[in-house]
């Protein structure tokens, strides 16, 4: 699903969701507008995007990455 789609049903402005998930929020903006694919920002970030705008739904369900492959820093995201 779309990044501001899921941010927008959720009422969240970009950057009260990039404080909830803890990144800057050009980078919401960045994925939002094409600019950054949701692939290139860290997996915990990710993961944390996900938690706050859908608890419960997996990862893959939200962004379908052909080969997500979790980075080194997925074991603090879980």
């Amino acid at each position: 699903m779309e990044l501001k789609i899921l941010r927008t049903v959720a009422r969240l402005t970009q950057k009260q969701l990039a404080d909830l998930v803890g990144v800057d929020d050009s980078t919401i903006s960045l994925v939002e507008i094409g600019k950054r694919n949701i692939d290139t920002v860290a997996y915990g970030s990710v993961v944390r995007i996900g938690r706050a705008l859908a608890p419960g739904l997996p990862i893959e369900q939200l962004f379908p990455v052909a080969d997500w492959q979790p980075s080194s820093d997925a074991k603090g995201a879980a």
